[in-house]
């Protein structure tokens, strides 16, 4: 189980470094839902070019619930095409995070109860006996 969670911290940390590089370079403008699932949106960039992306729910979350609603999208100038709805950007890196920290600290507690706390309660259990 801590080997799992491990893998998911390394899996979290790319996640966080790639979401990161994408911020930083990234531009921000608004975004309309043209279809909603699977969501399409289209934007126009700063060049005036009309850009249409289907959304990834799963690596930056949210869903637009209704066809013409407006939302933020993030986009690469070099690379328009690879846009996000930037409200949830970070939503894959932290929830991957998140289960990593769970898987790591119940594997801690089962090795701490069966280590520690099983020969103290054996212990106290002989002890107690008189």
């Amino acid at each position: 189980m801590f080997a799992a969670g491990v893998l998911l911290l390394c899996s979290a940390i790319h996640l966080f470094v790639r979401q990161w590089e994408f911020n930083s370079h990234a531009v921000r403008t608004t975004g309309v839902a043209k279809v909603v699932n699977p969501p399409e949106i289209v934007f126009q960039t700063q060049e005036g070019d009309s850009i249409t992306f289907t959304h990834d729910g799963w690596r930056s979350g949210g869903y637009p619930s209704a066809v013409g609603e407006t939302v933020r999208v993030a986009y690469l100038p070099d690379a328009p095409a690879r846009a996000e709805i930037a409200d949830f950007i970070w939503l894959a890196p932290g929830i991957t995070a998140f289960t990593s920290a769970v898987l790591m600290l119940l594997s801690y507690l089962t090795f701490v109860g069966k280590v520690v706390i099983g020969p103290l309660k054996q212990n106290s259990f002989v002890m107690g006996g008189d």
